[in-house]
């Protein structure tokens, strides 16, 4: 799952460079957990994100134009502090 998530993200900065000097605009959206069909079994587990809150956040920033959308924006922190940790830490989590 990890390599996949990896191969897009290396896929998607290439298309982005490829492009960079065109009107075609490359983004990659990372959601983090929404409230949809697929999860509807984790509601009681977790905060999950409001699928009209994820759109409206992701048509406001396609709009500004950015490379990379989390969402809901506490998603990018929490992404954040994951990919700045250690990896000696990182291997140790259970995520």
């Amino acid at each position: 799952y990890g390599a996949a998530k990896a191969l897009i993200d290396s896929f998607i900065q290439g298309m982005q460079h490829r492009f960079v000097n065109t009107n075609l605009r490359i983004c990659l959206i990372k959601p983090g957990p929404t409230a949809t069909a697929m999860t509807e079994h984790l509601s009681g587990t977790t905060s999950l994100a409001g699928v009209d809150d994820v759109a409206t956040q992701i048509v406001r920033d396609l709009q500004k134009h950015k490379s990379v959308i989390y969402v809901p924006k506490k998603w990018a922190l929490i992404m954040w502090v994951i990919r700045n940790l250690p990896n000696s830490i990182f291997n140790r989590l259970n995520i």
